[in-house]
């Protein structure tokens, strides 16, 4: 019998955790279909409706990195679009938050480094980079967005050996793939950038903008061997868009 009570508190307890563990999924649950609404809403156009989810996502969670790098690519898209300037402060501030709260987050990582290079904070930029490359010495990405920044300051030859050294660490990945095809095909080395725009696609065949190069590099090339002039070249995807 004096075991009874422990017993009932040992039951008690437990149910209690259940209760707490319950409404934790609850709560991410919760902020998980906010950030999908705010994307939805997004991609719609609605950046204010966008905005208010993933304000709401932060409320059900505080400190989701999805829902600061939501906030923080949302403000920097705005801003481009509509020439408000002051919001890339904002964004700035939300893309610093999901980094703090996952220090391997790649797409913050990616996005801060764009608005740094944006607006003349090129040392920033090279600096964030090569800090997340520190941290993350095995992770591909932080070599492929390091390519991207000196690709953009003219400098291809250390931009392909990154990228080299990126596809060594991991041959599939598809942001790789296709910024060293972009690089291929930016040195006419076509049919080169068509076999990496083709493993990007079997990579990820989501890729915006990977289908539509695979299919203008084979008109290209065909174009070529009949002596026709080659079609002008398409430009790149945004880098930074709401997950």
């Amino acid at each position: 019998m004096p075991s009874q009570p422990k017993l009932q508190k040992s039951v008690l307890a437990f149910m209690l955790a259940g209760f707490c563990i319950v409404g934790l999924c609850g709560c991410n649950m919760g902020a998980r279909l906010q950030n999908i609404r705010g994307r939805q809403a997004f991609e719609a156009g609605q950046f204010n409706e966008a905005a208010n989810r993933f304000q709401i996502a932060l409320q059900r969670k505080p400190s989701d990195p999805n829902a600061l790098y939501n906030l923080a690519s949302t403000y920097h898209n705005v801003a481009k679009v509509t020439r408000n300037w002051p919001l890339l402060g904002q964004a700035e501030q939300f893309y610093r938050q999901a980094i703090t709260a996952d220090s391997r987050y790649a797409d913050a990582h990616r996005g801060l480094a764009v608005l740094l290079a944006e607006t003349g904070r090129t040392d920033s930029a090279f600096d964030l980079v090569r800090t997340w490359q520190q941290r993350n010495p095995q992770s591909a990405e932080p070599l492929v967005e390091l390519a991207r920044l000196y690709q953009e300051f003219g400098d291809r030859t250390q931009a392909t050996q990154l990228l080299t050294d990126a596809l060594v660490r991991d041959g599939q990945n598809a942001r790789a793939l296709t910024a060293m095809a972009n690089i291929r095909e930016s040195e006419g080395q076509y049919q080169l950038a068509l076999q990496n725009y083709y493993r990007a696609y079997q990579a990820n065949s989501q890729q915006p903008g990977v289908a539509a190069k695979i299919a203008q590099l084979q008109n290209q090339l065909q174009m070529q061997a009949i002596g026709q002039p080659a079609p002008q070249r398409w430009g790149s995807a945004n880098p930074y868009v709401p997950r």
